[in-house]
């Protein structure tokens, strides 16, 4: 029994049963199970000695290979009882599990950054394990740095990820072409740097469960270590393939590629030819601003024939009916296009295909639950903005944090947008199961939404989470919804099969028109989670939020009298004898003191009418020129000269406009007065 529980569950690459593997052993015994069906364990006993990752992960047979499910694990335990005995193959329904003739050539991957100190020597030595596979067969693994800062299992961007673990019962593990992305995985533990074996021969014989091939020593000439009767033979029995556990019986103790494993790669993928026959030209995320596209690029080593070829950004106007297309030319090492000009205030939303000289596309962006990017056009004003390197500021945080992000499998994003901090409903892991009530929210006040044509929150994205039918991340805006992730909608039985998974792969810009909620000058934003018990991602992470406004064309205020406007002085005071909705208001500023009282008019010193024409009252103009008439310029002062209208102090009258030439309080003329209001404009 012990020795098919060792077989099926714990031998290298892993911590294993028997002494001398890839992991620390303690010795046992090698007896040929096939002779040993009365130690077979029930299934009982097979399960609680199966080894299981932590946090509900596969659990590992066959030393270095994971199932997924019990049921599996169930169905791969009945194959291990029934052994009948015979480079082999892995099949699925009697056939092979290998990679088609244009996936062999192209088999993308990303190393991930969190190996830290030891990402050189993890690439370089994934790279020639690579080459031992290369070299004697048409295929190809495709590294693309510019996924590694985001290199985990949901980034469906390359074929699979290599990511480093800690304290697994492993060297490392892998899986087999038929498995789904999220399960395309090779984990490497950091035991697998500090061990007898070279990591580039541990990766090597990882690599060749990528590409279908079982453990040699699951045929019958190995007399041990049987695992199931899922294989094909390619090859005679070989010992020395790398493919084989040295402790299984194996004759090579170094694990060293093999002629056999050669003879089998090229039974299966045919003989070394031009493995760049369909690669295709590595397309990275575009950057898009209002004047240029541009999508870098590079071309996979030693594939000098493989070229892009163009590409096209297709976008349409949000809320209109208006489309068209930029078609991105090549330059360089870059796609680039110029992009049309657009209204101010006008959001478009656009994809992007860029096409390599094989014909084949790539598209972008990379999230079937939002498959568009937003680009806003036209200049505004910043009511509010937060990039949260200063902490969590005036944010409410109930289950958010406010920090460094990190990568993880979930899908964290390894960076900021911008600087080093985010806000995140857990920073750098995923989001708890059943969580409820996780929220951040934040209050922006202050601001004259009557001077904005429209007001707008924007920010950056980087969110990961299962269907919203299962789970969903909400924002409001004074308790109206303004975004929810999406969910395949299907209802009843068929609830199961949402998986509509929101899952961004790089950071996204959004723009929500909130200009209906901003009236009264003031939104709170709030952004929550909600999950079940099931699946969980990375969830949330924001960076520069943002409100602004939109000045557009004519306002209250803006100095210039619109047919709407009884007045517009450059303000949006009242007081001034234009109101702040600009309507005219009563008694102006008639001395040009800049309020509305009225000026000194007999040269007393103080604001009462002194007494033009000597009659003794101060209501009616006097004659001051002894014309009879009180309504043309006289001599009011005695000086002999007809400034006299308003009396006092000595002056002139101009045009019927009373101004003193005594410099305390001298009056303006109302032309001046008026085109200094014009010049008080409150628009940048």
């Amino acid at each position: 029994m012990r020795n098919l529980i060792c077989a099926a569950a714990a031998l290298t690459l892993a911590a294993g049963c028997v002494e001398g593997g890839l992991g620390a052993g303690s010795g046992g015994d090698t007896d040929d199970i096939a002779t040993n069906r009365g130690d077979v364990p029930s299934w009982d006993e097979f399960l609680a000695n199966t080894y299981r990752e932590p946090n509900e992960g596969p659990w590992i047979v066959n030393g270095d290979v994971p199932i997924w499910t019990e049921k599996e694990l169930r169905a791969f335990y009945q194959r291990l009882t029934r052994h009948d005995g015979a480079l082999i193959v892995n099949t699925i329904g009697g056939r092979d599990d290998i990679w088609n003739e244009q996936q062999r050539v192209n088999l993308t991957y990303c190393v991930s950054t969190s190996f830290g100190s030891r990402y050189d020597a993890m690439l370089r030595d994934m790279k020639a394990g690579a080459a031992l596979w290369e070299e004697s067969a048409n295929l190809k693994f495709v590294h693309l740095p510019s996924e590694d800062s985001n290199c985990n299992a949901s980034n469906s961007n390359v074929v699979f990820d290599i990511r480093p673990v800690s304290g697994q019962s492993y060297l490392a593990r892998a899986f087999f072409p038929a498995q789904p992305r999220s399960q395309r995985n090779v984990l490497v533990d950091t035991s697998s740097f500090n061990t007898r074996w070279s990591l580039t021969n541990i990766m090597a014989h990882e690599l060749g469960h990528t590409l279908g091939f079982r453990h040699e020593h699951t045929r019958r000439e190995a007399g041990t270590c049987f695992e199931d009767n899922n294989w094909r033979a390619l090859t005679p029995y070989d010992s020395d393939s790398i493919m084989h556990y040295p402790q299984c019986n194996g004759t090579d103790p170094d694990l060293n590629f093999s002629a056999g494993d050669r003879v089998g790669a090229e039974a299966i993928y045919g003989p070394p030819g031009d493995g760049c026959a369909f690669a295709d030209p590595n397309f990275e995320t575009p950057i898009v601003d209002e004047v240029t596209a541009t999508v870098p690029f590079t071309i996979p080593d030693g594939c000098d024939d493989v070229e892009a070829d163009g590409g096209t950004l297709a976008w349409r106007v949000r809320g209109g009916t208006q489309q068209g297309s930029v078609t991105l030319r090549v330059s360089g090492n870059t796609l680039v296009g110029d992009m049309p000009t657009f209204e101010p205030n006008t959001v478009i939303e656009y994809t992007i295909t860029a096409r390599g000289n094989n014909g084949r596309v790539t598209t972008f962006p990379a999230n079937e639950a939002d498959p568009e990017y937003q680009l806003y056009f036209g200049d505004t004003d910043s009511l509010f903005f937060d990039d949260f390197e200063s902490g969590s500021g005036n944010w409410s945080l109930n289950g958010f944090q406010v920090g460094v992000t990190r990568a993880s499998e979930g899908g964290d994003p390894a960076d900021a947008y911008s600087g080093r901090a985010v806000l995140s409903d857990s920073l750098g892991a995923d989001y708890s199961a059943d969580a409820n009530n996780v929220t951040a929210s934040v209050t922006v006040g202050g601001f004259d939404a009557r001077r904005y044509e429209s007001v707008r929150l924007q920010f950056r994205r980087y969110l990961n989470i299962e269907d919203s039918a299962f789970d969903e991340a909400v924002i409001t805006v004074d308790g109206t919804e303004v975004f929810t992730n999406a969910t395949r909608g299907l209802p009843g039985d068929n609830n199961a099969e949402n998986d509509l998974h929101h899952l961004d792969r790089e950071w996204r810009f959004v723009d929500i028109d909130i200009t209906n909620l901003a009236q009264d000058g003031s939104v709170t934003i709030a952004v929550s989670l909600q999950s079940d018990a099931g699946l969980q991602f990375g969830g949330w992470n924001l960076d520069d939020v943002a409100v602004v406004g939109f000045l557009g064309g004519a306002f209250c205020g803006d100095g210039n009298t619109d047919p709407d406007e009884e007045c517009d002085d450059g303000n949006n005071d009242n007081g001034d004898g234009c109101s702040a909705t600009c309507t005219t208001e009563g008694g102006g500023d008639g001395d040009g003191d800049g309020d509305t009282t009225g000026g000194d008019g007999d040269g007393d010193g103080d604001t009462t009418g002194g007494d033009g024409d000597g009659d003794g009252d101060t209501t009616t103009g006097g004659d001051g020129d002894g014309d009879t008439t009180t309504t043309s310029g006289g001599d009011g002062d005695d000086d002999g000269t007809g400034d006299g209208g308003g009396g006092g102090g000595g002056g002139t009258t101009t045009g019927g406009c009373s101004v003193s030439d005594a410099a305390p309080g001298t009056a303006l003329p109302l032309g001046l007065f008026l085109a200094l209001a014009f010049i008080r404009r409150r628009r940048r």
